[in-house]
């Protein structure tokens, strides 16, 4: 393999992000072995590195570890995504700063084109990325570079498992060799189970196999995603940089219920709170919805579960939490069947386009504007007081129905009641 040093890209990892976060506003977590869960404190989805050094896997249900937690005075927290969605926005401003196209990959991973800095000062580079992110915002990253997404995932990973500074970047082709052929297909990214025995069936076990298979062989055995990614470990970069995300094309927000739910008027407040949340996000991406959709999802009974959908055309293309709020309710009216207890309900909306090109009716209903601005004046308040400052009273207030989230954290950045006090 030749390093052309054309194209050179750079991935930034944040270090186990939502136990990092938590730490953030309580440094009585560090060192210790902490866990963070799911919707319904239900499973491990954020471990420290003591808690790994436990044997406590990723994805594991609550219940299975519980005597390892309890025995290592494991402390675990409730999932607060609204701390992490703001801590991660804070990440990449720092890293916007640097003035490299930037691709946001996930909440605690981003991508960004570093080609325009010499080789020789790479390294250097990846240090002050991660320097400057820990001294700003005060969480812990990891920095891998190399010559296309693949490899400088693979980087990553290598960072991740160091003691002192956790950056790498590949430069010699010979040790590069050596990482690829001791890395399995399976650990590579985009490389799922099934697509790893599909390729060990052809004798390729390592990304080193890969990347050196004939083009051929990949294409007609296992297809195009195979000889991208042999490709990608050769160097070539094929996966364009997202500067700018792609435009959505639905907006989904669902939840499970803290517990069985039989009752039509507690499904309504949950499907009330998820089409405000919907719409929400609608008008923060400058959006408008045709189509909306909600489904209920019932209580598993003998090792099945039924579920139940419904979807409504709206007269005009909207982002108003009122109209979509009634619109949901009154599909609910429509599926719900008394006696049965549901575990999960959604809001889908659908057939979405840019509120800057609204296409209007024949006969434009000037309440519609007017629901509009108030949901934004609404946004506005939750912005500035929090996102519990105000809602509709379709919602309900009790919320008993509302996940289990037993030990959260406070907001902190996002609500001026949880602002962190020195005393």
């Amino acid at each position: 393999m030749l390093f052309t040093g054309l194209e050179m890209i750079a991935l930034v990892d944040c270090n186990n992000f939502y136990v990092s976060c938590e730490r953030l506003f309580n440094p009585r977590l560090e060192s210790l072995p902490v866990i963070v869960l799911s919707n319904n404190d239900s499973c491990v989805v954020s471990r420290s590195n003591e808690a790994k050094t436990l044997g406590i896997p990723m994805g594991a249900p609550f219940f299975s570890i519980e005597k390892i937690v309890r025995s290592a005075e494991v402390k675990f927290l409730s999932s607060n995504y609204a701390l992490y969605a703001d801590i991660s926005s804070r990440v990449l401003s720092v890293l916007a700063d640097f003035g490299f196209p930037l691709e946001q990959y996930s909440i605690d991973e981003a991508f960004m084109d570093v080609s325009a800095c010499p080789r020789k000062n790479l390294q250097a580079l990846s240090v002050d990325f991660l320097q400057r992110i820990r001294q700003w915002t005060g969480i812990p990253v990891s920095v891998g570079i190399a010559e296309s997404k693949t490899l400088a995932k693979i980087a990553g990973s290598i960072a991740k498992k160091k003691n002192t500074i956790q950056t790498e970047v590949f430069e010699d082709p010979i040790v590069l060799d050596e990482i690829l052929g001791r890395t399995p297909c399976s650990d590579l990214w985009g490389v799922g189970a099934r697509f790893a025995k599909r390729l060990s069936a052809k004798g390729i076990c390592t990304a080193l196999e890969l990347r050196d298979a004939a083009p051929s062989v990949l294409r007609s055995a296992i297809g195009v995603q195979a000889q991208r990614t042999a490709m990608e470990l050769a160097g070539e970069n094929c996966m364009a940089m997202e500067e700018i995300p792609p435009p959505r094309k639905s907006v989904c927000v669902s939840r499970s219920f803290s517990r069985p739910v039989s009752e039509m008027e507690e499904i309504a407040e949950a499907l009330s709170s998820y089409s405000s949340g919907a719409s929400a996000k609608l008008r923060k991406d400058g959006l408008l919805a045709a189509e909306i959709s909600i489904f209920l999802l019932e209580r598993r009974i003998n090792g099945i579960a039924a579920s139940r959908s419904l979807s409504y055309s709206l007269p005009e293309a909207t982002n108003s939490a009122p109209l979509l709020i009634s619109a949901a309710k009154n599909l609910l009216e429509k599926i719900f069947v008394p006696g049965i207890s549901y575990v999960k309900a959604g809001v889908i909306l659908l057939e979405l386009s840019s509120a800057k090109n609204r296409q209007g009716t024949l006969f434009g209903d000037e309440s519609l504007q007017k629901t509009e601005k108030v949901s934004c004046i609404i946004d506005s308040i939750r912005e500035k007081y929090g996102k519990y400052s105000i809602s509709y009273a379709s919602e309900g207030f009790g919320k008993n129905w509302e996940m289990r989230r037993n030990f959260r954290s406070p907001s902190y950045t996002g609500d001026w009641n949880s602002l962190p006090v020195c005393r």
